[in-house]
């Protein structure tokens, strides 16, 4: 049995669609975290906290509270599973490191 033009029309614009959200699913589980990671490696000490916390949501990623001189950054579309370490030295900037944390 023959498909109509109209049924055709739907297949199509509904695998495309598929397509495009399987292409969102993987470019934030496999090209944010490059992102990120020069996001924190590019990151200067002596920077303040502040300062920090709005150039990471200027590039969408998420800042947790600063707790006992460590704060977070990571990208809740990866689902935490790569995260910039801040250390910090009251509210500046001392180191960061990039981790993969699986």
């Amino acid at each position: 049995m023959a498909l109509s033009p109209l049924r055709k029309w739907l297949n199509a614009a509904f695998g495309l669609v598929l397509l495009v959200l399987i292409g969102i699913s993987l470019w934030s589980l496999l090209g944010r975290p490059f992102e990120l990671r020069a996001f924190c490696t590019g990151l200067q000490p002596g920077i303040s906290y502040s300062t920090l916390r709005d150039l990471a949501e200027l590039r969408g990623f998420r800042v947790s509270p600063q707790s006992e001189g460590v704060a977070h950054v990571y990208d809740y579309q990866s689902l935490g599973k790569f995260t910039c370490t801040l250390r910090m030295h009251g509210d500046r900037l001392a180191e960061s490191s990039f981790a993969f944390s699986d």
